[in-house]
């Protein structure tokens, strides 16, 4: 499927998708990623909450969803795949701390492009991309300053 028909206006719970964010708030924050690969986990009028996955090394993001494996929708891997998870599950679950640094919340006022939905059969792959794009710290701080989180 080409990145055009993968073009989406809103997010869908449990599925992966990479998009441009300005947060409402960079002038506080440390550091932020500015092309977030998020599974949004809990949906709200003004955004969602979701979890980044470039705020931990792509080792730990495999590990992450080889733990959430077991939350599948099916076994599939196709375009109905999504993981069953919310905050609620991740902060229970004492083997997904990895989860913990990429647990981000996110403004619609604030995302500047469509959602670029991928599918649950290149998740494994998408992990991998070199794709972060963060502004105020390196790639390898963040890594660093989510490590002491978990």
């Amino acid at each position: 499927m080409r990145a055009q028909e993968r073009m989406r206006t809103n997010t869908i719970i449990g599925k992966m998708y990479f998009f441009y964010y300005d947060p409402k708030t960079k002038d506080s924050l440390p550091y932020y990623d500015r092309f977030p690969l998020v599974i949004p986990i809990e949906q709200y009028s003004d955004g969602f909450l979701g979890l980044n996955l470039h705020y931990i090394h792509p080792k730990q993001r495999i590990v992450l969803l080889d733990k959430l494996s077991n939350t599948l929708s099916n076994k599939r891997y196709d375009e109905r795949t999504k993981l069953r998870i919310n905050y609620q599950f991740l902060k229970a679950a004492s083997t997904a701390f990895e989860a913990m640094p990429c647990i981000k919340r996110y403004f619609f006022t604030n995302i500047d492009s469509r959602f670029l939905e991928i599918s649950a059969n290149e998740w494994d792959i998408a992990v991998m991309l070199p794709m972060e794009t963060f502004v105020g710290a390196s790639t390898n701080k963040v890594y660093a300053e989510s490590r002491k989180k978990f």
